[in-house]
């Protein structure tokens, strides 16, 4: 059979384009493969890093947590027997109010319990079935549980911590951690107590949890949306050979354009997120497959910075809770601190602070004396003038507030402004006598707004002053207590609200 000189051209043409379409593409789908692969990889490997990053936060949170309280049972109780020395073990078993002392509550079912040592008999008790046994045999059937138990009372007391599983009795298997320490004083008949206070780490981690399960969720979905992309496209790509042949050479060149490049481009782009850049942005134009590929991986990237916003909110949601827990424990606290934020961020505004600096001094506002919650109430709410003993407790508050933030690594610039908000502008503040520019300029304004509040609202100790009286009470310390320049700022603000009220 003969064939024309068009006959053969028009097969050498097909040839030669057919070679060069297949050819990209199968470069094409190869490329898509790499990015869904590098895609699913990457993406699960910085929401499993989140992850982890996060859980290690909260379990520090609540090991610092149940420390903390196990610090206050502690000295709570040895206050109670130098003021009862001649209270037998036997006699405090009989008291309400030491009961009272000893078996507090942490989260939803964590507690303190009290115990003898070195017998590592169970004194005080939550559950009655526990109380007047011995903790030694209980660990004997949990190994982690006993371990620390035996380490302790074998020691004489020896403060330590630790996690361990314990068995509910449904069954069921719930991580827990523990915190003991010896109390310094024995009772009349020489019995040596210790504190062991425990929490459930699940209490603390079920918001990440399921911010956790919603980030899975939507990773599973995109990864679906992926694949269906990448199918799109190879269907695409075999109706091109069969249907467009005549044009192959237009579709190549169409296809290197708007294919390739921005498929290596996404990878690019991909690599870059991968290595820890969220400020990308896809730029791709194109209207097919491709273009909602990457659309989706934009897409996906916003959201998994949103989640990661939703996270560093979650945090500062349970300081928020802590701070609101401060106003039961605390009855001047409540409406404080909304005040103390106000008046600080005004202040701010009036200096002339970037937004980013505002927003930090808002968030140590709303946070600064989160430390009160170690404080006992009796002295808070105490009405007659603060002794020397208790000023020494109050002065303590800033660093136990670090003490409980400073596992959360998000919120460092908000740290200072709450560490140092009692320093004085003369070096006469506390807790580290810092002066004048050492003192980090939100502490400055925090510590401005903190003390006019504190002389316009009514105290156990003092009724509240009038705008007047407070306003010049705070000019006569400034250069002393306070940053002249930041005093400047609160006066010329009361004062142009007092002018608009006037008017009104």
């Amino acid at each position: 059979m003969k064939s024309s000189l068009t006959e053969k051209l028009i097969v050498v043409l097909l040839c030669l384009a057919l070679l060069p379409l297949i050819l990209v593409s199968s470069i094409a789908i190869v490329d898509l493969n790499k990015v869904f692969k590098l895609f699913s990889l990457n993406t699960e490997a910085v929401q499993q890093n989140n992850y982890q990053e996060s859980k290690r936060i909260i379990e520090g949170l609540a090991q610092q947590n149940v420390k903390e309280i196990s610090a206050h049972v502690a000295h709570e109780i040895e206050l109670y027997l130098a003021a009862n020395p001649k209270y037998s073990l036997a006699d405090l078993q009989q008291q309400k109010n030491f009961e009272r002392i000893a078996l507090q509550k942490i989260g939803e079912n964590g507690y303190t319990a009290i115990h003898e040592i070195p017998s590592g008999i169970n004194r005080f008790h939550p559950n009655p079935e526990i109380r007047n046994k011995s903790l030694i045999a209980l660990g004997k059937e949990l190994a982690e549980f006993g371990s620390l138990i035996q380490e302790h009372v074998v020691s004489g007391g020896r403060e330590l911590g630790g996690f361990y599983n314990w068995r509910e009795q449904d069954g069921k298997i719930r991580k827990k951690y523990m915190y003991l320490r010896a109390i310094s004083l024995k009772t009349a008949d020489n019995v040596k107590l210790g504190v062991a206070a425990t929490a459930y780490v699940d209490e603390y981690s079920i918001i990440l949890t399921a911010i956790n399960e919603r980030t899975q969720q939507i990773l599973q979905q995109t990864q679906k949306d992926s694949r269906a992309i990448i199918s799109s496209i190879y269907n695409r790509n075999i109706l091109i050979l069969l249907s467009l042949v005549i044009i192959l050479v237009l579709v190549i060149l169409l296809f290197i354009k708007q294919s390739v490049r921005p498929i290596r481009q996404l990878i690019t782009e991909m690599n870059s997120f991968a290595a820890g850049n969220k400020d990308i942005i896809v730029n791709i134009s194109a209207h097919d497959e491709i273009g909602q590929m990457a659309k989706s991986f934009d897409l996906m990237i916003k959201k998994l910075l949103l989640e990661e916003a939703k996270t560093k909110e979650v945090y500062l949601g349970m300081i928020a809770t802590l701070a609101k827990a401060l106003e039961t424990k605390d009855a001047y606290t409540s409406g404080h601190t909304e005040r103390v934020t106000e008046y600080a961020v005004k202040i701010a505004e009036y200096m002339g602070l970037k937004t980013e600096e505002i927003e930090v001094i808002h968030k140590a506002s709303l946070i600064h004396d989160i430390g009160k919650i170690g404080i006992k109430s009796e002295i808070l709410n105490k009405k007659e003038t603060l002794n020397d003993d208790d000023w020494k407790v109050i002065k303590t508050h800033p660093i136990m507030g670090i003490n409980i933030l400073s596992p959360m690594k998000i919120l460092g610039n908000i740290l200072p402004i709450i560490r140092y908000h009692h320093e004085r502008y003369d070096g006469n503040g506390y807790p580290e006598g810092l002066a004048r520019e050492d003192i980090p300029l939100g502490a400055r304004i925090l510590s401005v707004a903190d003390s006019y509040d504190a002389m316009t609202s009514d105290r156990p100790y003092h009724e509240r002053f009038p705008m007047g009286m407070a306003i010049a009470e705070i000019e006569r310390n400034s250069g002393t207590q306070f940053d002249p320049d930041v005093v400047s700022a609160l006066v010329a603000i009361l004062k142009d609200e007092a002018a608009i009220n006037q008017k009104a």
